[in-house]
């Protein structure tokens, strides 16, 4: 069965499951012996990794190579469930 980690680009994976053991590792766990989000886990996703590319940027205010990586995980995760609502 394929989990909903191992549906994200193998390039993308580390920092999502880096950023996600960090923030809340109950929740990683979740999404590692499931095929779907719930909606919730959905929402907790996109709370956390938006909080964590907050954390990734210089001080002019771009993103680092970090916080590109956690945006593009972001978005992979988005495009494949979005959040409904």
């Amino acid at each position: 069965m394929n989990n909903v980690i191992d549906s994200l680009p193998p390039e993308l994976q580390g920092v999502f499951i880096a950023v996600l053991r960090e923030y809340d590792s109950g929740l990683l766990k979740s999404l590692r012996t499931s095929s779907e989000p719930s909606q919730d886990e959905r929402e907790a996703v996109e709370e956390i990794l938006s909080d964590a590319f907050s954390e990734h940027r210089d001080a002019d205010g771009e993103p680092t190579d970090r916080g590109r990586l956690i945006d593009d995980a972001l978005g992979k995760f988005l495009l494949r469930w979005p959040v409904e609502g």
